[in-house]
């Protein structure tokens, strides 16, 4: 039975509707055989939400307690979601920076992930469970909360899925696949049906924001295959090796 990663970026769960949609997709992996592992990001625009409330406080220089407010946007969507998964009659529990087994270095608001220790993860696959994930977070050396900088979640989805030996690593995107350009901006621009690793870290470095810049560096130490999918349609758009 393989193991497949589902990651929702924030877009993919901004509301009530969309939240069932992903916990669709999860029961189309489980209706294959698979067992699955979903990380979240925030909803929607929560953690820019979130910054501005800080900011109103002339607080985001305060990367300690700004992370202590940041990574609640995530581990709501965790407990949201694994609802919507638990009233569809799936097993499922969400996790949190605690348990979750990702150590980082003490640099609050843009930690570097250090070890990732899945054994609990394992623990609830084993016993039938969906480990829902908050991304973009882990914890440190003194026990506390830290954050993975902006695009974090992809890599909580990356290093679990590198860790987990998965056989797919699905990165659900509101634009669904890697295009030439924006296609919120220019709708005729045709996608990127494959890439390599080298491929994709030229178009992030020249802006493109579809996947973080660091878990490419992380898939490609690990030789891990990244899709980009739809979340309404789960159609792959875009497979990076």
């Amino acid at each position: 039975m393989g193991i497949i990663v589902l990651k929702f970026g924030g877009k993919t769960i901004a509301d009530v509707d969309k939240l069932k949609l992903a916990g669709l997709r999860v029961q189309d992996c489980l209706n294959e055989g698979k067992q699955v592992v979903v990380v979240v990001s925030a909803m929607g625009d929560e953690t820019d939400r979130l910054i501005e409330l800080a900011a109103n406080l002339d607080g985001c220089g305060y990367k300690r307690e700004l992370d202590h407010l940041l990574f609640t946007g995530e581990v709501r969507s965790a407990a949201l979601l694994t609802m919507v998964l638990m009233g569809m009659s799936i097993k499922a529990k969400s996790m949190n920076f605690a348990n979750l087994g990702i150590k980082t270095d003490s640099e609050h608001f843009n930690a570097k992930v250090k070890e990732v220790d899945v054994s609990n993860i394992k623990k609830l696959l084993d016993n039938g469970y969906v480990p829902v994930i908050p991304g973009y977070q882990g914890m440190n050396k003194d026990g506390e909360v830290t954050t993975l900088g902006r695009g974090g979640s992809d890599i909580t989805a990356v290093v679990v899925a590198s860790e987990l030996k998965a056989e797919q690593c699905v990165l659900f995107k509101d634009v669904g696949a890697v295009f030439y350009d924006d296609p919120k901006v220019n709708e005729d621009v045709k996608k990127f049906d494959r890439l390599t690793y080298k491929e994709l870290y030229e178009i992030v470095d020249k802006g493109c924001k579809v996947v973080c810049k660091d878990s490419i560096e992380i898939a490609k130490m690990n030789n891990l295959v990244i899709s980009i999918a739809n979340p309404e349609t789960f159609k792959i758009g875009t497979v990076i090796s």
